[in-house]
């Protein structure tokens, strides 16, 4: 990656956290969006996938050497739930990309990671679909956006 940037040059990288938060108490430990995670968490684990990388983007660009290292969180909401108009279309935007690559995140985690059927997850999902619709639960995910500059002297 060092290779690439010229001494000076900076690097960023933006990435969304996707595991479900909430600040509100909104989301319950039974919520199953939340408990979705459980079994896909370990089919990628299982897969070699770490969906908790982007936390560890700072820390690595620091390893590499990198200074003005910069780490930033925002919020993406899930749902239509935020009372900002932005934020809402915001939100909306991700409640539908959510709904509709649902099947495509799950398969590979849920099928090759844990040795589910296709059938299996299309009855596991069906709950899961309908709490990311719950207006009621004010999830989002967290957008970290990480930017450092590589130094003028090795």
């Amino acid at each position: 990656m060092c290779r690439h940037i010229k001494p000076g040059g900076w690097i960023e990288f933006q990435e969304i956290h996707y595991y479900p938060h909430c600040d509100d108490e909104t989301m319950t430990p039974s919520y199953p969006f939340l408990k979705y995670y459980d079994p896909v968490l370990e089919g990628l684990t299982a897969l070699g996938i770490n969906i908790h990388a982007a936390r560890e983007d700072a820390a690595n660009l620091q390893n590499y050497g990198f200074t003005n290292v910069r780490h930033e969180v925002m919020k993406i909401p899930l749902g239509t739930w935020p009372k900002n108009k932005t934020l809402k279309t915001v939100g909306l935007y991700m409640r539908t990309s959510a709904l509709m690559g649902l099947d495509a995140i799950s398969f590979g985690p849920l099928c090759r990671g844990l040795g589910w059927s296709k059938q299996e997850v299309d009855v596991y999902l069906v709950d899961v679909r309908k709490s990311i619709k719950d207006p009621s639960v004010h999830v989002y995910f967290p957008f970290h956006v990480t930017y450092g500059q590589k130094p003028l002297a090795p």
